[in-house]
């Protein structure tokens, strides 16, 4: 075999290698979709970075609940941004079955959101909503402040935002535009414009020189005024001046006040008291920038209302309830009690707890009447009475009124009580965990029973068994510090 003939075979060989190799690319380009969101695994996640500048990659649970929620949002989101010809393409990883990936990017939570762009990933902050997420993106991919040539057009963009941002200048090479430009992309909440004609300038009001901030909420306006350029300082008129005096509760205003440690002013109120709002509006006018305090309020038509209240303990409480709490003293609360809401008590409040004048609110339900029954209900109010200061055992159930397996047991509970009522050294009790202080024991779920012995009723013995009558005689049985009084029969 000469030596042409071997040349055309390696050729051939060469070429049959390129083809297959740019075969396998092609085929692990290929990415399954669904309604519009693409498809990843461990095996094509790195290629999709590759091959797309910006895509949003959602980590989800096929069991969870939120993910289910955001799952037609999100696809209606994708089909949006494709026919808009985005630049930008959504995606989505089952973070339980790709766990290489998953584990790359330390996923604890579903959904998680993160946004690639060329391949680095940033988190994404913003609403769960189909126009929240285009939104979103639409900043993070677009130019990242809108030129505005007309009074016109400006006036258009504040009225369809929440807020905006303005700087007026000459031209992009101003060197306060470089400034404006480098921070445009830190906030999600400020739509940004820019303008380089001199009538939007005139056409509107106020002392500043370049920066002007508008909102739908509040004052309405704010002037960056002459103070010097830095984007230090237009970060903090930013962060200052781009959020209501006081925050509806939401993820914003739990951040501001657990994620960043700042003292919170939390409102409780019906949802068309408006003059209790007015109140916290007014001191937090005077109070909020000055003292880094947050100010935040929720009413009873929210949808996070009952959960809301039941974490801080405001359920039971006459409303306008007014707490104080503080991320640097493990999320301790102060309630504002026996006194009316308005400006001057307020501001009272709020001088005593900074003056250390304040005792911490302990979370409970209101003593309940004595009704007589075989169960006695325990809410922290009357828990160091009846539980710890008594000499009598106790047996005492830990509920939550959410639960189902409560709900079941709660009978059986209640029979079994029944026949323990000659016994007048032994009580059987009932405790909201959710809505009370839970002190002594340690409850991760519900329901859960201890008993306390009478003498050592800071050591409760918690109860393993199951849930049979039996059962429990025997537990009870077991450690009690009395005669043993048989229980009648069923």
């Amino acid at each position: 075999m000469n030596v042409f003939v071997i040349g055309i075979i390696y050729l051939i060989f060469v070429l049959t290698a390129i083809v297959a190799s740019l075969l396998t690319i092609q085929e692990k380009l290929k990415f399954d979709d669904e309604n519009g969101v693409l498809i990843l695994t461990d095996k094509n996640f790195k290629f999709a970075l590759e091959q797309h500048d910006f895509i949003m990659v959602e980590f989800y649970a096929p069991w969870c609940g939120h993910c289910k929620s955001l799952a037609p949002q999100y696809e209606k989101a994708a089909q949006q941004l494709k026919d808009g010809n985005s630049k930008a393409v959504l995606s989505k990883v089952d973070a339980t079955a790709e766990k290489f990936v998953a584990s790359q990017f330390t996923i604890q939570g579903y959904p998680t959101l993160k946004f690639f762009i060329k391949g680095k990933s940033i988190e994404y902050k913003g609403g769960r909503t189909t126009n929240d997420i285009v939104a979103w993106i639409e900043r993070k991919t677009g130019p990242p402040s809108q030129l505005v040539s007309n009074p016109s057009d400006l006036q258009d963009i504040i009225k369809d935002n929440d807020v905006v941002l303005a700087y007026f200048g000459d031209s992009e090479e101003d060197k306060e535009y470089k400034i404006f430009e480098s921070i445009c992309l830190t906030y999600d909440h400020v739509k940004f414009v820019h303008s380089f004609d001199s009538a939007t300038k005139d056409s509107v009001k106020g002392t500043f020189k370049n920066v002007k901030l508008f909102k739908n909420y509040d004052e309405r306006e704010n002037d960056f005024g002459q103070q010097q350029f830095t984007a230090e300082k237009l970060g903090k008129f930013i962060d200052d001046f781009s959020h209501p005096l006081v925050f509806p509760w939401g993820d914003t205003a739990s951040s501001k006040i657990y994620s960043d440690k700042n003292i919170g002013v939390l409102l409780f109120r019906e949802a068309f008291d408006q003059s209790s709002l007015l109140v916290l509006q007014e001191i937090a006018k005077t109070r909020k920038l000055k003292e880094q305090i947050q100010f935040a309020q929720v009413d009873k038509q929210h949808k996070e209302y009952s959960r809301i209240s039941e974490n801080i303990g405001a359920t039971g409480l006459n409303l306008p309830a007014v707490f104080i709490v503080d991320p640097n003293e493990e999320n301790a609360t102060y309630l504002m009690e026996g006194e009316e809401l308005n400006i001057k008590n307020l501001d009272r409040f709020i001088n005593n707890f900074k003056n250390k004048r304040l005792t911490k609110y302990i979370k409970s339900l209101p003593i309940p009447e004595n009704t007589g029954t075989a169960v006695q209900t325990i809410v922290r109010k009357n828990y160091d009475q009846v539980v710890r200061a008594s000499n009598k055992d106790l047996l005492i159930m830990y509920f939550a009124t959410w639960c189902g397996h409560c709900n079941q047991f709660k009978p059986k509970y209640e029979e079994l009580a029944k026949r323990f009522v000659e016994n007048t050294n032994l009580v059987f009790a009932m405790y909201d965990g959710v809505n009370n202080a839970v002190e002594d024991v340690q409850v991760n779920s519900y329901p859960t029973l201890y008993f306390f012995k009478n003498g050592s009723k800071a050591s409760p013995v918690k109860y393993e068994g199951n849930r049979d009558a039996d059962d429990l005689i025997q537990f009870v049985k077991k450690h009690t510090t009395h005669p043993w009084v048989q229980p009648s029969a069923q």
